[in-house]
């Protein structure tokens, strides 16, 4: 029968878990870059006039004539859904036609014994009517 040697043992049981959590803490690295350029980019369209989180809530809040229970933000480069090119509308909207980049904001709210979740657009600052499909 095959000696092991005595120190071989321990060495497993210090590498295997190495060979395990090294990767997951490589990849949560590269994704904190991302991330924190996301979340500047994020602040920097707030500071730029787009409307906040709290803002969002309370447009959201008065739409659904309910509380607001939950929100989340991201971020769009696409134009605004529902909208038609070349429509009537201020600056804001113009910009929102060239594909500008926009803060959209879900939020969670609870009126009438229902859940409604209400998407506010950051930039027109205007809750997103749902797109309908047209009657023949």
């Amino acid at each position: 029968m095959a000696r092991i040697a005595r120190w071989t043992v321990p060495l497993l049981v210090a590498l295997v878990p190495l060979g395990i959590v090294l990767p997951t803490m490589a990849q949560r690295s590269d994704a904190q870059p991302r991330e924190a350029n996301h979340a500047k980019e994020m602040v920097m369209l707030i500071q730029q006039g787009q409307l906040n989180l709290a803002d969002a809530t309370k447009l959201a809040e008065k739409h659904a004539k309910g509380t607001a229970l939950s929100a989340s933000c991201e971020l769009r480069a696409d134009a605004a859904p529902g909208r038609e090119p070349g429509g009537a509308g201020g600056p804001s909207e113009d910009q929102a036609q060239s594909g500008a980049k926009r803060l959209i904001y879900n939020v969670t709210c609870f009126a009438s014994d229902k859940l409604q979740v209400v998407q506010v657009d950051g930039l027109t600052r205007k809750v997103i009517e749902p797109v309908r499909p047209q009657q023949p």
